[in-house]
């Protein structure tokens, strides 16, 4: 296990995730707090990049997100319509096989 540190924020994390820690800026230190390793710094112009890339896809996400909840709504809405379809077929079903039983036929009287 490693520690790491961004900010005030210390961590202990597997060792094989080392890269992708130092990779978001967090730095590898010791025991004692001392830094060795230095992660990624990032200027305010690679920062507002990733921002706003990130801010673009988010929009998209959103937008497909509500795509999918329509496209939901109308599934579940034929499903509904399928369900009383079916409900009234099997109705008049049994309906029909009521009404095509042979009457019986009265009994002879000895």
């Amino acid at each position: 296990m490693t520690k790491v540190k961004l900010g005030g924020r210390e961590l202990t994390i597997p060792d094989d995730r080392v890269a992708e820690y130092l990779e978001q800026g967090y730095s590898v230190i010791d025991a004692r707090g001392n830094t060795l390793q230095v992660g990624k710094i990032l200027t305010y112009e690679q920062a507002l990049t990733e921002n706003n890339k990130l801010a673009a896809q988010n929009k998209r996400l959103k937008a497909a997100h509500d795509s999918l909840v329509i496209e939901n709504q109308r599934l579940n809405d034929d499903i509904e319509k399928l369900r009383s379809e079916i409900e009234k077929a099997t109705e008049n079903s049994v309906q029909a096989a009521e009404t095509s039983k042979p009457a019986k036929a009265a009994k002879p009287q000895k």
